[in-house]
């Protein structure tokens, strides 16, 4: 097997000239404004009304503090079966959904955060 050094040279050239258009390409504002994005309209299963996006968490209040004291909680689902399934764990929080028509409120699935939840996190 024989090496084209002629070949060689000329696709390293093409390739240089192509990473120079890419860095030129890139080379805009790399602060540019964020793009907002808009979550899409969910409706409600119980009643069809539009829900609002927010989030779903587990925390303690301070009455609850005082009168119980500090407990270690979760969010659970059990259907059908005998397994229940932890939703949301304790000092943890998952975009939600809550219809302000029935109050119907879903978990989006995904991970969790931290609460209290991050500017922007939907």
């Amino acid at each position: 097997m024989s090496l084209d050094l002629t070949e060689l040279s000329s696709r390293l050239t093409a390739l240089d000239e192509r990473i120079e258009q890419l860095k030129a390409a890139n080379s805009g504002d790399r602060k540019a404004k964020p793009i907002e994005l808009k979550p899409p309209t969910r409706f409600c299963p119980a009643c069809n009304s539009e829900m609002e996006t927010g989030t779903v968490s587990v925390h303690g209040t301070f009455w609850g503090f005082l009168l119980v004291g500090w407990s270690y909680q979760h969010v659970w689902f059990k259907g059908a079966g005998d397994k229940e399934e932890i939703v949301v764990r304790s000092g943890r929080a998952k975009i939600g959904y809550r219809c302000p028509a029935c109050g119907f409120t879903g978990v989006a699935p995904g991970r969790d955060f931290p609460v209290p939840a991050p500017v922007g996190h939907v």
